[in-house]
């Protein structure tokens, strides 16, 4: 059998996960937790933000998903198994922090789209 590190099985992840959101972004495939609930999901409108981000359009990525962001803080996280400072206290504290962000800034999108506010990026 053959050993495949864990940096490649990473790498293996992470370019498996771009394939994927190019494929979702290319072919226009439909969020599927609103295709089943009908109530935009907590990542509508990530991939595009992604997308202006790679074309350095900032203001447009903000507008689709203000957490695009965090984006590289929790690659690093996952890239480093957890443990991105040395205190497991401030990596519980910065991942709990960006946790309640992401929490509060879909229940204010949510807010302002039943609101009648529907420039909210889903």
């Amino acid at each position: 059998m053959i050993q495949v590190s864990q940096a490649k099985t990473k790498w293996f992840v992470f370019l498996g996960a771009a394939a994927l959101y190019i494929i979702f972004y290319v072919m226009e495939i439909p969020c599927i937790f609103r295709s089943a609930t009908g109530f935009p999901c907590p990542g509508c409108g990530m991939t595009r933000a992604v997308f202006c981000i790679i074309t350095l359009d900032i203001p447009s990525a903000a507008h689709y998903h203000p957490m695009v962001f965090f984006l590289p803080i929790l690659f690093l996280f996952i890239w480093k198994d957890g443990r991105l400072f040395r205190s497991c206290r401030l990596n519980s504290a910065v991942l709990i922090s960006i946790g309640v962000l992401f929490l509060v800034t879909y229940l204010i999108r949510l807010l302002l789209f039943y609101l009648g506010n529907y420039d909210v990026g889903f």
